[in-house]
């Protein structure tokens, strides 16, 4: 199991989401928390990003890093899919 962390960013991006996304992004912690390597929504990040990995919900985009030594995933942000790789 991982602790899903939030940066400040994140976090109050989630507090402040509707009730139909932040359910999407409950269940999307859930999963990180579980196995943040696998699954249909998650792909390796490169260029700017290298180094992250991103998780689809819907047109969201939550990117995050993964610390094992610490078994922490370090949700960096979460955004529209037109402006998370600006």
């Amino acid at each position: 199991m991982f602790d899903v962390d939030l940066s400040p960013s994140a976090s109050e991006f989630y507090a402040a989401a509707d009730r139909p996304l932040a359910l999407k992004l409950a269940r999307c912690f859930r999963h990180l928390e579980e196995n943040p390597r696998r699954g249909n929504n998650i792909k390796r990040l490169q260029g700017e990003w290298k180094g992250y990995l991103r998780y689809r919900v819907g047109d969201w985009r939550v990117i995050y890093r993964i610390e094992d030594v610490a078994s922490r995933v370090n949700v960096v942000v979460i955004a529209h899919r037109r402006e998370v790789y600006e």
